[in-house]
């Protein structure tokens, strides 16, 4: 299946989950009150979101500069943000959110960044999110045990258990034992080639390139840890500050609709719901995202403001971003750049 069918598909499919989400929390929480306090809301506030989103995706993008900067790659703010909406377009489109690495995989080889060094920058885009996460969630769900009593977020956290089970596994692997990893795969092959399920020959030489670009991916991972220790500190820097950003907007919306929120539980919140939220199966995460947000911010929010926040919460931290993407992959589709994505995800 093409790019471009995937991508209709998907976002069909997006659409009309969080349609159907958007319709079902509005049933549930709006009434009276809530249109009393859109009459009333502040609209410089919603400037002051918008402000906030601003840096954060900004700060994103410096962070993917900086990742690169310290593998001796410097790309533009351009590029950098083109790498981060496009990966939240194909999210938006994507089972486990996982469509975006082949784009943006390919967005950084043309800034002559190897599918290797690229696959670093990306990973440890991630990483220096689950740093900030393994420093404060603990001591969050030490004081806010009683969120994790709800259905919804304690299948999220046994499925969340087994993802990052298996993915810290693979890396593992990867990292400190490739050999084990590549006789796996040749297992594999043999197996294919025994069932004649499909050409090994081109199976072959797809693990041969692999093989060479995961010896590139460790050399550029001993690169960071040996002579970059300072550009990952100040990566982690502006992770924070990005994430500050995003995690200020849900205060300041309540603060234009009239309500008085309290700040630093909110943030913490969104930090669970950010842990929470990783890989989960429907396109872009909706659904679940907006059902995890009403059952975790219930606590902290007049019931009948819910379902306006959850839209402009989606709105600043998922839709401006991912529309934003779309528009960089309709261009990249219009200059006939599909087929090269293809190879970039076929690796």
């Amino acid at each position: 299946m093409t790019l471009r069918r995937r991508v209709n598909i998907g976002l069909r499919v997006f659409l009309i989950i969080t349609i159907l989400t958007i319709i079902v929390i509005g049933f549930l929480t709006l009434d009276k009150r809530t249109w009393t306090a859109l009459k009333k809301f502040n609209f410089g506030f919603l400037l002051l979101c918008f402000a906030l989103w601003s840096l954060y995706i900004y700060m994103d993008g410096l962070r993917v500069q900086i990742l690169s900067c310290a593998l001796g790659k410097r790309v533009s703010i351009r590029t950098a943000l083109s790498v981060i909406t496009s990966g939240l377009f194909l999210a938006a489109v994507t089972p486990f959110q996982t469509g975006g690495l082949p784009v943006q995989l390919y967005i950084l080889k043309k800034e002559n960044i190897t599918i290797g060094k690229g696959s670093v920058i990306l990973l440890f885009r991630g990483i220096l999110e689950l740093l900030m996460f393994i420093f404060v969630v603990p001591l969050i769900f030490f004081y806010y045990r009683g969120l994790m009593t709800s259905d919804i977020t304690q299948a999220l956290m046994r499925y969340l258990f087994i993802i990052y089970g298996i993915v810290i596994l693979l890396l593992t692997l990867l990292v400190f034992n490739p050999r084990t990893l590549k006789k796996a795969l040749y297992r594999i092959n043999f197996f294919l080639k025994r069932r004649k399920i499909i050409k090994t020959k081109r199976l072959l030489r797809l693990f041969r390139k692999l093989f060479l670009e995961v010896e590139d991916f460790r050399k550029s991972l001993r690169l960071y840890f040996s002579k970059q220790k300072f550009m990952l500190f100040l990566a982690f820097v502006v992770t924070v500050i990005s994430y500050i950003a995003l995690f200020l907007i849900v205060p300041v919306m309540l603060l234009g609709l009239g309500d008085k929120p309290p700040i630093l539980e909110i943030i913490y919140l969104q930090l669970i719901l950010k842990f929470l939220l990783f890989l989960v199966p429907t396109p872009g995460a909706s659904g679940v995202s907006e059902a995890a947000f009403v059952s975790l911010f219930k606590r902290v929010s007049p019931v009948h403001l819910l379902g306006v926040v959850v839209v402009l919460w989606r709105l600043f931290t998922f839709y401006i971003g991912a529309a934003i993407g779309g528009f960089v992959i309709i261009r990249m589709l219009q200059r006939g750049e599909e087929d090269e994505i293809e190879k970039e995800g076929k690796m």
